[in-house]
């Protein structure tokens, strides 16, 4: 071996340094990498202590790297623990690497921040492939993530102005005048929905005459200019034309060159305008009609405005110049200093509500005038604004008023002791009327029973023993077929005498049960005439007084057979109420009905107790009949009495029990049955 072959150790010795200072200055040029990183970096061991960590990891945790070393995730950042845990023990079983990996929470050093993080978690192995140790790549995201809230919810708000935008929008094509995008407003505008909308074009909302202008507006938003177009008709879906403001523009949307109009319906506005020019015509008008018209003073530059009423009330031509001094001339010379003390008194603060002459053309015209007072945002006075209205006929009528007010006063004096003593007669008549009305009630019924009692001691006893005596010879004489037939007629006349009897004075109003007597006299209209009566009455009703009693149970009888006899029909109601301190009863049927005016013309009718009667007798005792009929239309008839005459049932043997019909009845009762 010659020297060339000889490794000399000096020389071995000097390479080994070079290269272990080589290394040793990569390893520090790595360390100075990893610690100055712009993410955070650290190595976890099994039990997720810290092993290495570098200054960015250590800032994002708000704790120095060195309180790092042999703590645990729990211990330094609790929030995330679980989940790092959890994800620890996947990439130390599988051996695989865990990437972007988002972890939201808190740290010691910032706790009442929300923050949010995104990691790489890369297992690191010895020479057998076992993983030892994880190195973590953190990268803080909790900016980014705020700017994307703020981005969607800036997206969110931004599609709610454009959804809920008062303007339509349109976005069309600027080559082929397609529409690419419109918003609600738009498709409500012309009744279009969405989709129909994005399938037209320009020419499709807009009638022919127009489309000229319309592209000129279109081709000025291609030359890059802003227009403003009022007045632009548009086609609605229904055919109907309506006027908006159109602004548009050109932008680039998906790519493509394109016009954007925005479009302001003028309707509502142009009724508006033409409401305002009504109210200011109708207001005028009204300033007219009422004599009353408005002004304004300026009271730094001395300046009265007046309203065109306010000039007609004081005779001065419309529009010339008028200030406070030039008003108080035309005031009356004994009010002008009490309108000026009014109006100083009112610029410190009193009420200006005042009334005073003026003088117009020789005349003298009263004015009311009413103000107050304008000030500005700083409280500062500018003037005062108010009302004047022409009260020149009111003064006069008050003062023809006052002058025949004593005299009216005299007379009314005079009319008032008059009128004091024919209302005291009157009453007193009124006393006499009813004092008449209740003897003729009684009368009335005591006539009634002196033809029962005829009925029943005369025509009815001679009738019986006729029929007895009859019944006695027919067993002795060969002439039965003769005497049966003699004993029928007899028999038919003892019935007829019988009813008619029970017509004029029922048992039923024996018991004042005035409910009781109507559901008789419905029952005996349904036997005797074949007319059905529905009746309804209130259980609590009370006892009438004989007079009223007597006076409704007629009426009622009557206004029964007028139903049977004139309206053609076998249905009719009867219902009785008690309301407001009177009886009331209506009887009403679905008949052929009659005219009222004709009929109650005529007066007392010739049979019964008519319908002239009725109202007659009622009124004098203070209560009222009220019809309702037509021809053809049936009729409801009301009868009203004052319940201040219900009383009840005294000691004293009344009109009706002294009938005979009660004897009559009893005795028929007990009679031999009539053989048939």
């Amino acid at each position: 071996m010659d020297n060339s072959d000889k490794i000399n150790p000096a020389h071995l010795k000097i390479t080994q340094i070079e290269s272990l200072e080589q290394d040793q200055k990569a390893l520090k040029e790595l360390e100075n990498i990893y610690s100055s990183a712009y993410v955070g970096l650290c190595v976890l061991d099994k039990e997720l202590r810290y092993v290495r960590i570098n200054d960015r990891l250590a800032e994002m945790n708000g704790i120095p790297a060195t309180g790092h070393i042999g703590r645990t995730v729990r211990e330094i950042i609790p929030s995330i623990a679980d989940q790092a845990e959890e994800l620890a023990r996947r990439v130390f079983a599988s051996g695989k690497p865990e990437l972007d990996v988002e972890f939201p929470g808190t740290t010691q050093g910032h706790e009442d921040k929300e923050r949010c993080w995104i990691s790489h978690w890369l297992p690191m192995t010895d020479h057998t492939g076992a993983v030892i140790a994880i190195n973590v790549v953190t990268h803080e995201i909790t900016e980014r993530k705020r700017s994307e809230e703020i981005l969607h919810q800036s997206y969110d708000e931004l599609r709610a102005i454009y959804n809920g935008m008062p303007e339509g929008l349109l976005i069309a094509d600027a080559e082929t005048k397609r529409f690419i995008k419109t918003n609600p407003a738009m498709c409500q505008m012309l009744g279009y929905s969405e989709d129909e909308l994005l399938s037209m074009s320009v020419k499709d909302i807009h009638p022919i005459t127009a489309l000229p202008s319309v592209l000129s507006q279109f081709r000025a938003g291609m030359e890059g200019q802003l227009e403003l177009a009022e007045d632009v008709p548009l086609l609605r879906r229904d055919g109907t034309i309506f006027y908006a403001d159109v602004k548009i523009n050109h932008l680039t949307y998906n790519g493509r060159f394109c016009l954007m109009g925005f479009f302001h319906d003028l309707t509502r506005r142009m009724q508006n305008l033409d409401a305002i020019r009504q109210s200011q015509a109708d207001l005028n008008r009204a300033q007219e009609v009422g004599q009353m018209g408005w002004w304004r003073l300026d009271t730094r530059r001395n300046i009265l405005m007046w309203s065109d009423e306010s000039y007609r009330i004081c005779g001065i031509p419309k529009g010339t110049p008028q200030t406070y001094e030039t008003f108080l001339k035309i005031v009356h010379p004994d009010d002008r200093s009490y309108v000026d003390k009014k109006w100083k008194a009112t610029l410190r603060g009193e009420p200006y509500d005042i009334e005073h002459r003026i003088v117009v053309g020789g005349r003298v015209k009263w004015l009311r005038e009413k103000a107050f007072l304008e000030n500005d945002d700083e409280g500062n006075l500018l003037g005062g604004f108010g009302i004047a209205q022409d009260i020149t006929q009111r003064k006069e009528m008050e003062e023809a008023l006052k002058q025949s007010r004593d005299e009216l006063e005299m007379r009314v004096q005079e009319r008032t002791r008059e009128l004091s003593s024919t209302i005291d007669k009157l009453q007193e008549r009124s006393n006499q009327l009813r004092r008449i009305t209740a003897e003729l009630a009684r009368a009335e019924q005591q006539e009634r029973q002196r033809l029962a009692q005829m009925l029943h001691d005369g025509l009815q006893q001679m009738l019986v023993g006729a029929s007895l005596q009859i019944e006695y010879i027919r067993h002795s004489e060969n002439i039965s077929d003769e005497l049966d037939r003699l004993k029928k007629i007899l028999d038919e006349a003892s019935d007829a005498s019988r009813s008619l009897a029970m017509e004029l004075s029922p048992p039923i109003l024996l018991r004042r049960d005035f409910p009781r007597a109507l559901k008789w006299l419905a029952d005996w209209m349904r036997d005797t005439h074949g007319l059905n009566v529905d009746l309804k009455y209130p259980e609590d009703m009370p006892p009438l007084a004989e007079e009223i009693l007597l006076v409704l149970f007629q009426s009622i009888r009557e206004l029964l057979f007028n139903i049977v006899k004139h309206a053609e029909v076998r249905q009719a109601s009867l219902e009785l109420n008690q309301q407001d301190g009177q009886i009331q009863i209506t009887v009403e049927d679905k008949g052929a009905g009659f005219d009222t005016d004709k009929l109650l013309a005529k007066g007392e009718e010739s049979e019964g107790f008519g319908l002239s009667s009725i109202r007659e007798r009622l009124s004098l005792m203070g209560g009222k009949i009220e019809i309702d009929s037509g021809v053809g239309q049936g009729s409801l008839i009301r009868l009203t009495a004052p319940l201040s005459l219900v009383t009840t049932v005294t000691d004293q043997t009344s009109i009706i029990e002294q009938t005979p019909i009660r004897s009559f009845v009893q005795k028929q009762k007990s009679s031999k049955p009539r053989k048939k």
